[in-house]
C-alpha cells in the first residue's frame, strides 16, 4: 500500500470520527439558525458599506463610526450565539487532533519513531510561525 492510499484511508477515518460528525452537526445548526443567518447577512452588508465609505475620496467619518459601532455589536452577538460557540469549540477540538496527527507525521518524516512521539511533545500553535517546525 502506498502512502497516498494510507492518507486517503486516514481521511476517511477522520470523517467517520465522532468529533468530525459533531463539527458537521454544529455547522448544520448554524446554517439552520435563521436569527444567526440574518445577523451574519447584516454584518457582512455593513462591512461592505464601511469599506465603500472608507474608499471614498471624502469619507463620512460619522457614518464610519456608526457602522464600526454596529459591526462591533453584531460581531459580539455572533460570538455569543450558542450554535457558534458549539461550532467553534468542536472545530477547535477537531483541529487540535489533526494538528497532532500532522505533528506525528512530521516527526516521523524527520526520522523519529512515530510511536515515541507523545502528545505532550506537540507544541501546539503559538500563532508565531517563525518559531514553529511547520504546521
Amino acid at each position: 500500500m502506498d502512502l497516498i492510499e494510507i492518507a486517503r484511508q486516514l481521511g476517511e477515518e477522520i470523517q467517520n470520527d465522532e468529533l468530525y460528525i459533531k463539527v458537521r452537526i454544529s455547522e448544520q445548526k448554524l446554517e439552520m439558525d435563521e436569527e444567526f443567518q440574518k445577523l451574519m447577512k447584516s454584518f457582512n452588508e455593513e462591512k461592505s458599506k464601511i469599506n465603500e465609505e472608507i474608499s471614498k475620496e471624502e469619507p463620512n467619518q460619522s457614518k464610519i463610526e456608526a457602522l464600526n459601532k454596529s459591526i462591533s455589536e453584531k460581531y459580539e452577538k455572533i460570538g455569543k450565539n450558542p450554535n457558534m460557540i458549539s461550532y467553534q469549540k468542536s472545530q477547535k477540538e477537531l483541529m487540535d487532533i489533526i494538528n497532532k496527527i500532522n505533528f506525528i507525521i512530521l516527526k516521523s518524516a524527520q526520522g523519529e519513531n512515530p510511536y515515541s512521539v507523545e502528545n505532550e511533545d506537540y507544541p501546539g500553535c503559538s500563532g508565531v510561525c517563525s518559531g514553529c517546525e511547520g504546521c
